[in-house]
């Protein structure tokens, strides 16, 4: 639309600002060779318009470009001069470009010639200078002085930083310099477990106390857990897992994200789709990379508890095998996910239900929302079944019509220690709030996980029998949909799939679930006693023995998990 403005009333100036937009959304979208067509546009329009500032912004935002395909040489070429009698633009710019090109030589190995920039830019700032801007340049520098093996010099710098991002007061990343500087402490976290020597105790309590999810629940607590616990993180180069147990943590070193998505890929490829042939291989890679070693420190039955990052959101952690032993996971014990390290004591959903159930199911769409789903055959059926299973006189049951009434953001959930919804669900990635059920009534608008997010619920389980009710999450802070909805507005366990589920497996699963709960099982205990179920039904002959069915069904936990301090 903007192109078509221009094209019928021309105005250079604003021809240049629509290259850049584009550049900038192609540089967002990881098209890199479409941003770079798109900001050499922008030089060419600075210089036919004869303003050097475009020139010069053009420049950097292509050298930036390069950089991020490692085309080291070429972007420092394509950067503007940064002599502070020549250079005409933007101050930000001109540090930024110091601070880039000192970038590109860390990563060619020149770490002498890197901190010569990175000092230059750290000359070039100035009182007002944005804190987010200072904090880049001080973990650079850094990166080059652990490059250069002076640890000691890396270490204090990385301290520096990490008390600025902890002073939110003080740290407040700027709008205009966020594209380029990335996520400070995502990157701070990768480049202190780079370091060899770092103490694994030290980093956890590191990571807890600056990234944005975890920072919430940090504590200098010294308790652990009983149950082995393997929390991830996932940095662009360098990747890891500590692992808790017997009141001492460790660390192990991964593959970074791009090496590690290339190994998920081909697994949830198979496992996703029903009736695909499995590449054991692919499977047995994945699972020796990430688990690894677990088999030493978790015992047959006990609770492992799993706190994935960014992709491995999306790992059916019940089907892949356990290193060391001839099983899979769900053969050895239960497993239970958290999206944040939490302090609690209680093993999730340890206690025999004894109060009362609501439960909800609709086979068809609200009706001003239908987009091409077709009706399901078996939620209402699922919902009238579980019902039946609780004890008799503490259900309370809302299908059909009456199903769209029973979430409504005046109604009070308290009373019900278990919530059961079998319905459509419908997931938007990257837009979280908008997670919605498509339930049938009189009411046209769809729940969507802002409202629920708003309810009162004291449940001590919410079951989403519901097609991704556990996925939407934005990858980095963790889940952020329907099943995020549901643990802030109070529910202490939630089961839900990650992916499109078939209803009526969903139900087989469901009513062994509720079985094995009600016989007095915990919650993880119980759903995995019903995924071992739907494998024997499938073992002898019905479909349901393929991951699809079963493995992507998780225990979300809003507890459960006890994170150390610096203790070893």
């Amino acid at each position: 639309m903007a192109a078509d403005a221009l094209e019928r009333r021309s105005s250079p100036s604003r021809a240049w600002t629509l290259a850049r937009n584009r550049g900038l959304l192609a540089q967002n979208r990881g098209n890199l060779a479409a941003a770079e067509t798109s900001f050499q546009e922008c030089i060419s329009r600075g210089l036919e318009l004869g303003t050097p500032e475009f020139e010069s912004t053009g420049r950097f935002l292509l050298g930036s470009v390069l950089l991020a395909q490692g085309r080291y040489a070429e972007a420092r070429s394509a950067f503007p001069d940064t002599d502070a009698k020549s250079f005409v633009g933007r101050f930000t710019t001109r540090v930024s470009a110091l601070l880039l090109t000192g970038i590109s030589h860390t990563a060619e190995g020149n770490f002498d010639l890197a901190l010569q920039f990175f000092a230059d830019a750290r000359k070039a700032c100035r009182s007002w200078s944005p804190q987010d801007l200072l904090a880049r340049i001080d973990l650079e520098t850094g990166l080059a002085y652990a490059g250069a093996g002076r640890t000691e010099e890396a270490v204090a710098l990385f301290n520096q930083v990490a008390a600025r991002l902890k002073d939110n007061e003080v740290f407040e990343a700027s709008a205009q310099l966020a594209h380029f500087n990335g996520d400070l402490r995502r990157d701070l976290v990768e480049a202190v477990i780079s370091i060899p020597s770092t103490d694994p105790a030290s980093s956890l309590h590191l990571a807890r106390s600056v990234l944005p999810r975890w920072q919430s629940n940090a504590s200098t607590k010294d308790d652990f857990s009983e149950n082995p616990q393997i929390i991830f993180f996932i940095g662009d180069h360098t990747s890891g897992r500590w692992t808790i147990s017997d009141n001492t943590v460790h660390w192990t070193k991964l593959p970074g994200n791009r090496e590690l998505r290339g190994m998920l890929a081909p697994v949830l490829a198979d496992m996703s789709e029903p009736g695909r042939h499995i590449v054991e291989g692919d499977v047995q890679k994945l699972a020796k990379t990430l688990l690894s070693g677990v088999e030493d420190i978790w015992g047959t039955g006990q609770i492992l508890t799993v706190v994935p990052d960014q992709s491995l959101f999306g790992v059916p952690w019940a089907a892949l095998p356990l290193p060391g032993r001839n099983c899979i996971l769900i053969d050895h014990g239960p497993i239970v996910i958290l999206d944040m390290p939490t302090f609690a004591t209680n093993s999730p959903g340890h206690h025999k239900p004894s109060g009362s159930l609501l439960v909800i199911g609709s086979n068809e769409n609200a009706s001003e929302l239908t987009t091409g789903l077709s009706n399901l055959h078996f939620a209402e059926h699922e919902a009238r079944d579980v019902a039946s299973i609780w004890p008799v006189g503490q259900s309370v049951l809302r299908v059909g019509t009456n199903a769209s009434k029973a979430l409504t953001s005046n109604t009070d959930l308290t009373s019900f220690e278990a919530i059961h919804v079998a319905s459509h669900a419908r997931v938007f990635n990257g837009l979280s709030d908008q997670a919605m059920f498509l339930l049938a009534g009189e009411d046209k608008d769809a729940v969507k996980a802002s409202t629920i997010r708003g309810l009162k619920i004291s449940a001590e389980l919410v079951f989403l029998s519901c097609c991704e009710a556990a996925d939407g999450c934005d990858k980095l802070s963790g889940y952020s949909g329907l099943a995020r909805s549901f643990l802030d507005a109070g529910a202490r366990n939630l089961v839900a799939p990650l992916i499109v589920i078939d209803d009526e497996a969903a139900r087989a699963l469901a009513t062994n679930f509720y079985r094995h709960w009600l016989a007095g099982q915990t919650v993880p205990d119980a759903l995995r006693a019903a995924q071992q179920d739907l494998r024997r039904l499938g073992d002898s002959g019905n479909r349901w023995s393929h991951p699809f069915y079963w493995a992507f069904y998780q225990v979300i936990a809003a507890d459960g998990l006890i994170m150390p301090g610096t203790k070893q």
